[in-house]
């Protein structure tokens, strides 16, 4: 037998392509299926970020003494950077002459992981010439290879994989693997420097295992499927009709097949137009069903315990598939709150994931695999039905993920109920944290363990206090769980219920609260020069001309008032658009200017606040159109990339620029002749939440503020400690700056640090389980403003958006204001007493 020959010593640096070949072996003679590793494969990998000042080197080198087939495996070594863009590294290896896949059921690689930190699989690409088409295999769930463990032979899936067709990108894209001409294996890194050893062996085509999923096509033209743990029945209209685990039915079953319709539609965010047809239903691999319409399909994918339905849809609005629920079930639980909707009530609302709770004690538990945003709701449909919703948002695919359990245990058929006193979970100073906390059994017969009660740091999550609670409870009974726990300092925490079975499993629930807010004043990133920076910078906008173009739009008004497009004059010879609208009747009017949440989008111009008693405008603070067109992008790269562009230092970023635009609006609402100068207010939600603060914290013209889920809050806690992932995280941080200097830069523009500036009434909304912009870093930028003037309310449910409480509240505060009333009506921090 040949030996191998190979090239090493060659390594890669960012952009730099480096490949390495084996040369071709004869296969080992117990081999029953050629490795294609052992037939003159070309390995190279590619850069997922292309910056040369972050190390990132490969190397590969055959191994001869530790293989599985053939005469050899192939040896990786990695080495990368600490700070680094993202985790994520792909290994690519290309075979002489595509390869004919269309065929195979399963392909098989074996992976060993010699040293370093453990490592954690990411999809298998395999490519058509010139990446036309992929076809995407997922490795198994949870498999991480760990540093000195035995050969691990992995076995993906050819059957169930998901298409990307950059032919036909609207999602119904096909791939036959006919001409597999590259093979990508990706890979997730651990946090730290990575400095390992990885061999790969062992790739090939083979058979899969006998599935534990049984599919039946029904002669009605619907398809059963039956595993160990449940039996699904997807109908001939494509939509799921039984969904039954152990005694348990969780879904309305129609009575005829004319009825289908009622146990789940999809709709174009509009139930008058009905059910969306989809004309076509066909199996998909071994375990899995496609429905496919004009403008939308369903995928499922079937497992052992549980299955996949991926909706893809070709509209821009929101689309909702709806499961009406069986009489068995009697509430529907939040996923990271366990908050309840009640069946019986008819109650409606938001939740990320979530679990369907029944009478006959069986679980429906739901993965949005969507993190951040509410995407599962429930509420009454016509007919006295109440159904479970999970949304898809605009053009685009989303997976839903559903587990049945028949005979859960305690840890999932077991719930909490949260309560405070407070409706804004504001806990007093000098007294325990205490909550009004039951937990619930959902569970057809008796089930034991423990409840626990946590305190826990908001930012570490590390436990501060802790009470355990033993249980056992019949099917319907309640326990309440003691929760008094001393807390020490001022601040924001969370507060977790953790439920544990006899048998290990455990479930936790969480909620954000904060205790002794009055006396709550976290040491801010403010830089000696903060303030001769934004004083140097407003002066060299003043320094330039306003130079206001104004162009009315009279097609747009109303009967009330007349709307402009305004563009005007800023820092570094840029533009800022608006939309500004005015009252019809000539007089003197306060002046409304909401500020925009991130990204680049069109902006209607109804959408701007307007009236017969007030101005209104709005700004695109990055300097494109208000009404650009998304199809036709300006090439403008500031613009474009405004989040990062010129991070380098505080006098280059882009955000710099963008806080002198604001007050560049400010500068033309104050010479407009129907705007009264002294009653000028600022809003806005998320981005503009943060930008109002900002803003405020500049502008003394500023009359009233009302951020709303503001970002820019605490930016180094978002790049430490990730509570929120907006706006930035460490992977923004220019190459040439230490953590540090970067840190220092974000500092300037910190929306924390402007607070302690304001000096107008705030009514702020914060929703308190925040995961985009975080509620904590909320917090500690709204404790700076001084006392008397900052109203604050709080929502405990809810993620980057307002509920039926706290939005109105906020809407009746700036009502209050145009009106000329005091917009604050019981400061979080009163004003004290004269001498204290």
């Amino acid at each position: 037998m040949r030996t191998g020959r190979v090239r090493v010593g060659i390594e890669f640096l960012a952009v730099s392509v480096f490949a390495f070949r084996l040369a071709a072996q004869e296969p080992a003679p117990t081999a029953s299926v050629p490795d294609l590793a052992e037939n003159g494969v070309g390995w190279s990998t590619q850069s997922y970020w292309q910056d040369p000042n972050i190390l990132q080197r490969y190397s590969f080198r055959a191994n001869v003494d530790d293989k599985v087939a053939g005469a050899a495996s192939v040896e990786v070594h990695l080495e990368v950077a600490a700070n680094r863009p993202q985790p994520l590294v792909e290994l690519r290896f290309a075979p002489p002459q595509p390869v004919d896949l269309s065929q195979a059921e399963a392909f098989e690689v074996s992976l060993k992981l010699l040293g370093g930190n453990p490592l954690k699989p990411r999809d298998v690409f395999f490519c058509s010439p010139d990446f036309k088409k992929l076809a995407i295999a997922s490795w198994p769930a949870g498999l991480v290879l760990t540093p000195g463990a035995d050969w691990q032979r992995v076995v993906l899936d050819l059957t169930e994989v998901r298409i990307l067709d950059k032919e036909n990108p609207n999602g119904n894209g096909e791939y036959n693997r006919r001409d597999v001409a590259i093979l990508c294996l990706n890979f997730l890194l651990q946090d730290g420097a990575v400095d390992q050893r990885l061999l790969i062996d062992g790739l090939r085509v083979c058979a899969l295992p006998r599935s534990p999923v049984l599919r039946e096509a029904m002669a009605d033209g619907s398809y059963v499927f039956t595993t160990p743990a449940y039996r699904a029945v997807v109908g001939r209209n494509g939509y799921l009709q039984s969904l039954r685990a152990g005694a348990t039915e969780f879904l309305r079953v129609p009575a005829t097949p004319a009825a289908a319709s009622a146990s789940g539609c999809y709709v174009e965010n509009d139930p008058a137009k009905g059910t969306i047809a989809l004309t076509t239903v066909a199996p998909v691999g071994r375990c899995g069903i496609e429905a496919k319409g004009e403008k939308a399909s369903l995928r499922y994918l079937f497992r052992e315990q549980d299955f996949d339905i991926t909706l893809q849809q070709s509209f821009h609005q929101a689309g909702c598939l709806q499961f009406t629920v069986s009489d068995e079930v009697v509430a529907a639980l939040d996923g990271p709150t366990d908050r309840a909707l009640r069946v019986a009530a008819m109650e409606s609302g938001y939740h990320i994931s979530g679990r369907l709770m029944t009478r006959t004690g069986g679980v429906l538990v739901s993965e949005q695999n969507f993190p951040g945003y509410s995407r599962m709701s429930g509420g009454p449909m016509p007919g006295n039905l109440w159904s479970w919703r999970f949304t898809a948002q605009g053009a685009a695919s989303a997976r839903l993920t559903l587990r049945p359990l028949g005979k859960p245990g305690a840890a999932d058929a077991v719930g909490a109920e949260i309560h405070c006193a407070n409706p804004d979970f504001l806990m007093p100073a000098g007294q325990p944290v205490r909550f009004d906390i039951s937990v619930t059994s959902y569970a057809a017969g008796p089930v034991s363990g423990q409840v626990t009660f946590q305190v826990r740091d908001y930012l570490t999550k590390q436990v501060a206090g802790e009470r355990v609670t033993p249980f056992k409870l019949d099917p319907g009974g309640k326990l309440p769980v003691p929760t008094d726990v001393k807390v020490a300092a001022p601040g924001t925490y969370r507060a977790a219920v953790v439920i544990a079975d006899e048998a290990g499993h455990r479930r936790e629930v969480e909620c954000v609260f904060t205790y002794a807010f009055t006396d709550f004043k976290p040491a801010l990133t403010r830089q000696p020069d903060f303030k001769e920076f934004w004083k140097a910078t407003l002066a060299e906008l003043a320094a330039i001309p306003m130079d206001a173009q104004i162009v009315p739009m009279p097609e747009l008004g109303t009967d009330d008032a007349e709307v402009f497009k305004v563009s005007l004059a800023t820092l570094g010879g840029r533009r800022v658009h608006c939309w500004y609208w005015k009252p019809r009747k000539p007089g003197r009017y306060p002046a409304v200017l909401r500020l925009p949440s991130s990204g680049i989008y069109p902006w209607k111009a109804d959408a701007t606040p307007h009236g017969a008693d007030h101005c209104g405008m709005w700004i695109a603070i990055h300097g494109l159109p208000v009404d650009l067109d998304l199809a036709n992008l300006p090439q403008d790269p500031v613009a474009l990339n405004y989040w990062t562009y010129g991070i380098e230092s505080p006098k280059t970023s882009m955000w710099r620029t963008i806080y002198a635009s604001l007050v560049r609006a400010m500068d033309f609402l104050s010479s407009r002749e129907e705007v009264d100068p002294k009653r000028i207010m600022v809003f806005g939600g998320s981005q503009g939440g943060g930008l109002t603060m900002v803003l405020a914290g500049l502008d003394r013209r500023v009359a009233f503020a009302s951020p709303a889920h503001s970002g820019l809050c605490r930016l180094d806690w978002t790049v430490l400690h990730r509570p929120g992932f907006w706006p930035f995280a460490m992977e923004a941080r220019p190459a040439a700056q230490t953590p540090d200097q970067f840190l220092q830069t974000l500092s300037y523009f910190d929306a924390a640090n402007f607070t302690p500036d304001i000096a107008c009434p705030v009514f702020a909304e914060v929703s308190l389980l925040d995961t985009v912009t975080a509620s904590g870093t909320q917090f500690s930028a709204l404790a700076q403003i001084q006392p008397g003037l900052l109203e604050l309310v709080c929502d405990p449910w809810t993620s980057h958006e307002s509920d039926a409480r706290c939005g109105p509240l906020r809407d009746a505060a700036i009502t209050r204001w145009i009106h000329g009333e005091n917009p604050i009506q019981t400061p979080i921090k009163p004003i004290p007493p004269a001498g204290q």
